[in-house]
């Protein structure tokens, strides 16, 4: 749905079409959230999930890139994680977008990169289910914290976000 320059995408269960093995995937993987808990809990145990079930992978297969290859096979590069977790938040009734840009690998190079924005109470925070790897660090954090999972260096030191489209700000330091 596209709103002026703001361009939003979302996934349902229903689109998953006749995939019962993506559909049931899916629905297991959407349980690792519990509904009564806040978004923000929800939000953890999606990218605990995630990044505890998932090998990250790269290669040609197109299934790397999209939900079945995250939460079917189990193998899956950024693109397959962030958009698992933006299938999910909408699910969720969570607001989430997926950003693209590039990602400094720590040796100077620059390396394409999917993530999420995800939006909890007024504040949007960056998520990056790929390279978490269980820590948490990467889970709602402000573009001026400095991690050690990155480094110690911010936000902006490490990602460069690549859009046509506006995107919301994120908040400046983690979410408490």
């Amino acid at each position: 749905i596209q709103n002026g320059s703001n361009v939003d995408i979302f996934f349902s269960v229903g689109s998953f079409g006749k995939d019962n093995q993506l559909s049931g995937a899916f629905n297991t993987f959407l349980a690792k959230a519990n509904s009564d808990d806040p978004d923000y809990k929800q939000v953890q145990s999606l990218v605990s999930a995630l990044s505890g079930s998932i090998t990250y992978t790269t290669g040609n297969d197109h299934r790397l890139f999209q939900i079945t290859g995250a939460l079917v096979d189990k193998k899956a590069a950024c693109e397959g994680y962030a958009k698992a977790l933006k299938a999910a938040c909408d699910e969720l009734s969570i607001p989430c977008v997926l950003i693209t840009g590039t990602m400094a690998d720590g040796r100077g190079n620059w390396e394409n990169h999917m993530w999420n924005y995800v939006q909890i109470g007024s504040e949007w925070y960056i998520v990056d289910a790929t390279n978490d790897k269980g820590t948490g660090d990467l889970i709602l954090f402000g573009t001026e914290d400095a991690l050690p999972v990155l480094g110690n260096k911010t936000y902006e030191e490490v990602y460069l976000t690549i859009s046509a489209f506006t995107l919301p700000d994120a908040a400046a330091e983690r979410y408490d």
